[in-house]
């Protein structure tokens, strides 16, 4: 027995009654790119790298926003330290092709 539950059933199966339509949608997205990815794998593969792409970099400038917004300040200047951005110059550089 676990002796602490997020959801019980109850409330588990009132959450997937509001929510079934959302749940359906992703079903048929999934169904359509199997069919997509068995139809023209290539066109598939170039659209999923794409989108892998763009949620990346959403993503990671989502999990910056935190450390810019909420930076203190560091030492006499008054300006908050920016050696994690310097330490990524080159990764970013290995990573774009240009190093």
């Amino acid at each position: 027995m676990a002796t602490h539950e997020l959801f019980s059933s109850q409330e588990s199966l009132a959450l997937l009654r509001k929510h079934w339509g959302w749940i359906a949608l992703r079903g048929v997205f999934v169904l359509l790119f199997g069919v997509m990815t068995l139809a023209v794998p290539g066109v598939t593969l170039g659209v999923l790298v794409i989108v892998w792409g763009a949620y990346a970099l959403i993503d990671g400038a989502l999990a910056w926003l935190p450390a810019f917004v909420c930076a203190k300040p560091v030492g006499r200047s008054g300006h908050w330290s920016s050696s994690a951005c310097w330490a990524l110059v080159p990764a970013w550089s290995l990573s774009s092709g240009t190093g």
